[in-house]
């Protein structure tokens, strides 16, 4: 995989993938995608050809001031009872900034994804009419590299760059993908 293209094909030609996707799309919800983890370690699961690649904590984030957080958890429960075999974590982006330290309230689906802690967990996925729809504020080529780096928005805060340090000690995401490289700036 080279480049942003090679990574929407390798999307685009797995099959549970799409119907995940297509699901995500089905739920109507404002600017719904799958993104974070999910995509993150479909990735790089999938350039260390491992058999099943991809993880079965979906990530689906979207924006909508009009939804609860009682609204989003019936969904995602709704969501779990309907395909049991994967495990749902939805989330509306309208309030999530305040587990985020010192960041004002996010404007969109795109701006939290652009808050994320690593430029290679901030990409999200959608489809609109089976077409595929790339948000990947910070490019692609870190994740496809297997490079661990904080976003922009991280670096600019020490709570959040303390926030950023402890995810890479808890997660260990070295011990799944050796080859991976950290940067702690």
């Amino acid at each position: 995989m080279k480049n942003q293209q090679d990574l929407m094909n390798c999307i685009s030609n797995n099959p549970e993938l799409m119907t995940i996707l297509t699901i995500v799309e089905e739920l109507h919800l404002p600017q719904a995608c799958l993104c974070a983890g999910t995509i993150r370690s479909t990735i790089w699961n999938h350039l260390s050809t491992k058999k099943n690649y991809l993880s079965n904590d979906l990530d689906i984030i979207f924006f909508d001031p009009n939804v609860s957080y009682e609204s989003t958890l019936l969904i995602q429960d709704q969501i779990q009872q309907k395909y049991p075999f994967y495990q749902w974590e939805l989330r509306n982006q309208y309030d999530m900034h305040q587990h985020n330290p010192n960041t004002a309230p996010y404007l969109s689906v795109e701006d939290a994804i652009s808050k994320f802690p690593e430029t290679c967990t901030a990409i999200g996925i959608r489809t609109q009419k089976g077409e595929l729809e790339l948000i990947a504020p910070y490019g692609v080529s870190d994740l496809i590299h297997f490079k661990v780096v904080p976003t922009p928005y991280y670096q600019t805060d020490p709570e959040r760059m303390a926030i950023f340090k402890q995810r890479l000690r808890q997660k260990d995401w070295k011990k799944t993908w050796p080859n991976l490289t950290l940067y702690l700036n």
